[in-house]
């Protein structure tokens, strides 16, 4: 049985796939996005398609 850090580790792994180094740099030029923290600049459709994927979990929502 997979455990909620699981699902979240394996939704993070996934978005750190589809990250794309030029959209992360457009990010704050395009949308003012600035942020010291780390990001992985994933277009809101490659989101989109993932939670599709995934479909609803509460757990796996709070575990993000």
């Amino acid at each position: 049985m997979a455990t909620r850090g699981d699902g979240a580790d394996a939704a993070l792994a996934r978005l750190k796939r589809l990250a794309s180094k030029s959209f992360r740099d457009q990010m704050s030029a395009r949308f003012g996005i600035v942020t010291k923290d780390e990001i992985y600049g994933v277009s809101m459709a490659h989101i989109q398609k993932l939670g599709k994927g995934i479909g609803r979990d509460h757990d796996l929502a709070a575990a993000l």
